[in-house]
């Protein structure tokens, strides 16, 4: 997966789903803290989706897990809904309005049926710039 930046004004009125980053730092319910805390290590990953199967039920912030909880533990019981969520077809300007009103910088982006995970919109700390997956942008800009 090749991650590329673009502006909000070059994705302007595109459907959001064009702003993603895609699948890959995912969890499932049984996943362990362990495996958790491995995926935070790298400075980028601040929200971890967890999904059952495809359904986003909730997430994980790197603060969320104290250290005092043992690695093996399942990451179920620490699932929240941390982070703002939009349907992927939201023009991408207002789905960054939204984000901008409770000043995040991570934004779950679900089908329309507002349950299943398509991606995450992660806005850079200029609040200007987003990391795309290459193909995602790629794709939808061909159709």
């Amino acid at each position: 997966m090749t991650i590329i930046h673009r502006t909000r004004t070059e994705l302007g009125k595109r459907p959001v789903a064009e702003a993603i980053t895609t699948r890959g730092k995912e969890l499932s319910p049984r996943d362990t803290v362990g495996v958790a805390r491995q995926l935070f290590a790298r400075q980028s990953v601040q929200l971890l989706p967890v999904l059952e199967g495809t359904t986003y039920i909730g997430a994980l912030g790197w603060d969320t897990i104290g250290d005092e909880v043992p690695a093996d533990t399942p990451v179920a019981g620490f699932v929240a809904r941390l982070a703002p969520t939009t349907r992927a077809t939201t023009p991408t300007d207002e789905a960054l309005a939204a984000l901008d009103l409770v000043g995040a910088k991570r934004l779950v982006v679900l089908g329309e049926d507002e349950a299943t995970y398509v991606g995450m919109v992660c806005l850079r700390g200029d609040r200007e710039r987003l990391c795309v997956d290459a193909e995602c942008h790629l794709e939808a800009a061909e159709v």
